[in-house]
């Protein structure tokens, strides 16, 4: 039972199959029932409508049931209890359905998001603590005059390095340097299905298909790591603001 059908929720309830078969064998992966809780009425609504078809496609091709306008009340060893007054047996449950930043950002004394974050102004400062900079899933920053940076990786990288910038900087009187990111994509892995690359806040889907794995797969080994040099100067470069800001 996989309860919350955002992204991780899809992900991981695509990914189950194989990685049951690969642990437990063919027949338990088989015998397996998978089970997707959302509580909205549509699924992945913050993924927006135009790669849900696919997502759609690739749930129902690898056998997840999918229950939506459904939430959970009760939470038991062996079965959940849902608000309809269902009861559904489980061996395992996996909650994905909420996104909280660390709690070190309520010890600065400001007054926080609904996910925990720090509110900073757009050279990462955070608001009422100018002596104090956030950056990733701790921050709650603008990528553009409208949108809110989300929680992940893509976001996080980039400010970090702007926060870092701007740290140093502001430690020897210099002028900072504005955040900005407006570039957004989204990569999301299938399972057996492939995986979907979007582009947009609307996520307008670029490519699909077991070929967009390998990007995902880059994304997961190589970009979210810290550089693999040895010397100061290749670690500094990876991580130094370019002219485009990035």
């Amino acid at each position: 039972m996989i309860v919350g059908a955002g992204i991780i929720g899809i992900e991981l309830a695509l990914e189950m199959h194989t990685r049951l078969a690969a642990h437990g064998g063919s027949a338990a992966a088989q015998k397996a029932r998978i089970i997707l809780v959302e509580r909205d009425a549509v699924l992945g609504l913050e993924i927006g409508d135009n790669p849900r078809p696919m997502i759609e496609k690739a749930l129902t091709e690898a056998g997840v049931e999918i229950l939506l306008g459904s939430e959970v009340t009760e939470a038991h060893p062996d079965h959940l209890i849902l608000s309809n007054g269902a009861r559904i047996d489980t061996a395992t449950i996996i909650v994905t359905s909420k996104m909280e930043a660390s709690p070190l950002g309520a010890t600065i004394g400001v007054e926080l998001d609904e996910q925990g974050r720090l509110p900073v102004d757009e050279m990462l400062r955070a608001e009422g603590e100018a002596e104090i900079f956030a950056a990733g899933d701790v921050a709650r920053a603008y990528v553009d005059d409208t949108n809110l940076a989300v929680m992940s990786c893509q976001h996080a990288g980039t400010m970090g390095k702007y926060a870092g910038h701007n740290a140093a900087r502001d430690l020897m009187g210099m002028s900072l340097r504005p955040y900005r990111q407006p570039d957004y994509v989204t990569c999301m892995d299938l399972g057996a299905y492939g995986a979907i690359f979007t582009t947009g806040w609307d996520r307008v889907v670029q490519a699909s298909g077991p070929e967009v794995n390998a990007r995902k797969r880059m994304i997961n080994e190589q970009l979210i790591y810290p550089p693999e040099a040895t010397s100061r100067e290749e670690i500094f470069a990876a991580r130094r603001i370019d002219e485009n800001g990035r």
